[in-house]
C-alpha cells in the first residue's frame, strides 16, 4: 500500500499561465498527503464557463475551495495542511 493521498480537482484551462502554476505548486511543494489532482477544463462544458467564468484556477478538495485566482505557495501549504488535519479528524 503506498502513501496516503486526498483527492483534489483543479478548474483549469488552456492557456492559463496561473493554472500551469498552480498545478506545479501542486506537484513541487511536497504537501502530505499528497495530492491526487483532477483537471478539469472548464471551457469544455457551458455550464462550467458559467460558473467558473475567469475566475480560474480554483482548487477544490473534499468539496471545499481551497484556492481561487491568485495565491501565494505559502497559503497553498498552509490551507492544504489544515484541511487535511480537519479531515483526518473527521470520524465519517
Amino acid at each position: 500500500m503506498g502513501p496516503p493521498t486526498l483527492a483534489a480537482t483543479l478548474y483549469s484551462r488552456r492557456d492559463c499561465p496561473l493554472c500551469d502554476r498552480l498545478a506545479w505548486d501542486l506537484e513541487d511543494l511536497a504537501l502530505r498527503p499528497a495530492p491526487r489532482v483532477v483537471v478539469v477544463d472548464v471551457d469544455a462544458s457551458p455550464e462550467l464557463r458559467e460558473r467558473f467564468g475567469d475566475w480560474v484556477p480554483v482548487l477544490e478538495v473534499a468539496g471545499q475551495l481551497l484556492v481561487r485566482g491568485v495565491w501565494s505557495r505559502d497559503e497553498l501549504a498552509r490551507r492544504w495542511t489544515s484541511l487535511a488535519a480537519g479531515l483526518e479528524e473527521d470520524p465519517c
